[in-house]
């Protein structure tokens, strides 16, 4: 599987039941299909154990590409209401696009999810001038601001 650019984005499947999210799995080269979502148990004989395989992974997209026997639909979230994915024939998915694993069944929404930003560095710590102590031979000697000037 490719990965494409610093950061890139991860990406969730979630698998939908009337529009609700019942599960939810990170993308990997492994694909979505029969057993992709621990929750729910097994889908239906009418998705393959690997219906779609995941091809390349962007920071604005993932390429899929239907592997199984049974036909896939794609749902954009933008755009045309529906594609019919050809076997072997790869297709860019988008943030909110809906993957139908097998004709009319097992409704997979693609969702990016982006990196967290980093914490910021705690600020540095302020120097107060004072009397310190170094050892110096053996013995602490004393360090103040006149000897720090």
């Amino acid at each position: 599987m490719e990965e494409s650019g610093s950061g890139v984005a991860m990406w969730n499947a979630e698998l939908l039941n009337a529009g609700a999210v019942v599960d939810r799995a990170p993308l990997t080269s492994a694909g979505i299909g029969r057993n992709s979502f621990a929750a729910v148990g097994a889908l239906s004989g009418s998705c393959s154990r690997k219906q779609i395989a995941v091809t390349a992974i962007t920071r604005n997209s993932v390429r899929v590409e239907r592997c199984g026997a049974n036909a896939s639909q794609l749902e954009r979230a933008a755009g045309p209401p529906v594609l019919v994915l050809a076997k072997g024939h790869a297709v860019d998915v988008l943030d909110g696009d809906v993957l139908w694993l097998s004709a009319g069944k097992h409704a997979v929404r693609f969702v990016k999810v982006e990196p967290a930003a980093p914490a910021d560095a705690p600020a540095a710590a302020a120097v107060v001038a004072g009397t310190w102590e170094v050892k110096l031979g053996g013995d602490f000697k004393a360090y103040g601001a006149e000897e720090q000037r």
